[in-house]
């Protein structure tokens, strides 16, 4: 009959199966928060560059409300007109389309066109 070998044991090679399980666990919230990390930073580095753009962009709005501005005054209009040879007049009385509130009747507002 043949000798156990009594020099390995089979106690002590095995490691627990909730062992693993635990390291493993341990091994993926690991990983799932250096990635949680690493979207943080790359966040925080594109809301920086961000906010230092931001008193550039705000000039940028006060020079085009300003042009808009000027654009839209009544000299430049006039001028504009004048430039492009464009007579504006007011509209005769039959092209005047006005709205009349009639509290008696349903309808809120009717249109009172006056033809000639």
């Amino acid at each position: 009959m043949a000798h156990k070998n009594r020099k390995i044991s089979t106690a002590s090679n095995r490691i627990p199966a909730k062992s693993i399980f635990v390291i493993a666990l341990l091994a993926v919230a690991a990983i799932g928060y250096l990635s949680l990390q690493t979207r943080n930073d790359e966040l925080g580095r594109q809301i920086k560059a961000i906010e230092r753009a931001l008193p550039a962009i705000d000039k940028e709005i006060a020079n085009e409300q300003r042009n808009w501005t000027a654009a839209k005054s009544i000299p430049n209009m006039q001028r504009l007109l004048r430039l492009h040879d464009i007579e504006m007049k007011w509209p005769d009385e039959s092209q005047i389309v006005r709205l009349v509130e009639t509290p008696d009747d349903d309808t809120p507002y009717q249109l009172h066109a006056s033809l000639r």
